[in-house]
């Protein structure tokens, strides 16, 4: 591990990843990224929040293909973390510039009893691809 401002990196196997609070680094500290794994960060983010999230990212790693996982569920049932967030938000997130595949969707709920305890009947979890070009035949 090399720590390099905020931003820690672990190597291995020819793969390089980067920790760090997306908010505080800029790209000359990242290099250049090729691709990007949310499982988490989007969903955690209040609505109001994500947009900036989103554009941090297109400004760090502008070429990346990202591997987002989302979760839907109805938010009157139960307040987030995690945050519901729609295949149409994420379409309007990453804006008419990226494609946005739509990989899964599937129910999740009986995996996941602790949000069945705090009110949920129904929750999927959703896997995009998102990235430039994604849509074009070879």
């Amino acid at each position: 591990m090399e720590s390099r401002g905020a931003v820690s990196r672990y190597r291995v196997a020819g793969v390089t990843i980067l920790q760090g609070d997306l908010f505080d680094v800029d790209r000359e500290a990242v290099g250049d990224i090729h691709g990007l794994y949310d499982r988490g960060a989007l969903v955690a983010l209040p609505k109001e929040m994500r947009q900036g999230y989103v554009n941090a990212l297109a400004v760090l790693a502008p070429r990346a293909t990202c591997l987002l996982v989302t979760v839907e569920y109805d938010q009157t049932q139960m307040a987030g973390p995690p945050f519901s967030v729609s295949e149409p938000e994420v379409r309007a997130l990453y804006g008419p510039d990226l494609d946005v595949e739509v990989l899964a969707r599937e129910e999740v709920i009986d995996q996941e009893p602790r949000f069945r305890a705090r009110g949920l009947d129904s929750m999927r979890q959703c896997v995009y691809r998102i990235g430039r070009g994604l849509n074009q035949s070879a």
